[in-house]
């Protein structure tokens, strides 16, 4: 089973750069060595025991969902969205799960897709915050929510601290020389506006708190 485990991984990491194509190369280096670290996900019962996952091929799901949201990470904030001049964009499910059939050939339904989401948020490995608006007719409706992984995510994939700092200040200057943000979007009416400060408030929070775990170790 581990045999075909790691033939599954190795095929889909193929596809996965294929997808990639002319723009691997525009890739950062940490999303290429978090994406190959989180590879190891579905072979390595230790990794990521906050997300008690045993079976394999649930193992293997979590992997490809895990490494559509990492491929949308600005690694100077670990938050997930597009970088642009004005800002960073936040993207929706929807779209990550369209970026998902695309990267990995598998469509997943939605109550799947957020089911899993759920087992990632409840691990304490992403956060988001979602801005609820209103139209002048009293329609409700949601925005692209924000969402971020977290140190504690980083950490329990085997990443110190100091190297973790590296990314972000290497991560920084990169946006700055290409003239891009990294601050999220300021949706316009007033909820947006609270949703976006208790995003930015409550990452800052969290980091805080979260005291750096041991690592597992990095030996093949």
């Amino acid at each position: 089973m581990t045999n075909k485990t790691n033939s599954s991984t190795r095929q889909n990491k193929h596809r996965f750069n294929k997808y990639r194509g002319k723009r691997l190369k525009a890739v950062p280096e940490t999303t290429r060595i978090v994406s190959d670290r989180v590879a190891k996900f579905p072979v390595r019962s230790f990794m990521l025991k906050s997300l008690d996952i045993c079976r394999k091929d649930a193992r293997l799901r979590m992997y490809r969902i895990l490494e559509t949201l990492i491929d949308a990470v600005d690694w100077s904030t670990l938050r997930i969205g597009v970088a642009k001049k004005e800002f960073l964009d936040p993207i929706t499910y929807k779209a990550f799960m369209k970026r998902h059939e695309r990267l990995h050939n598998e469509t997943i339904p939605r109550s799947t897709w957020y089911r899993y989401i759920k087992k990632i948020t409840d691990a304490g490995y992403l956060n988001s915050i979602t801005a609820r608006m209103s139209t002048s007719e009293g329609k409700v409706f949601n925005k692209p929510a924000y969402k971020w992984f977290t140190k504690k995510f980083m950490t329990e994939l085997g990443f110190k601290k100091d190297w973790l700092s590296q990314q972000q200040e290497h991560a920084l200057k990169s946006l700055k020389a290409k003239g891009l943000s990294n601050q999220w979007r300021v949706f316009k009416g007033h909820s947006a506006r609270i949703a976006h400060s208790m995003a930015i408030s409550l990452q800052t929070t969290l980091d805080y708190r979260y005291c750096e775990a041991e690592p597992f170790s990095n030996e093949s």
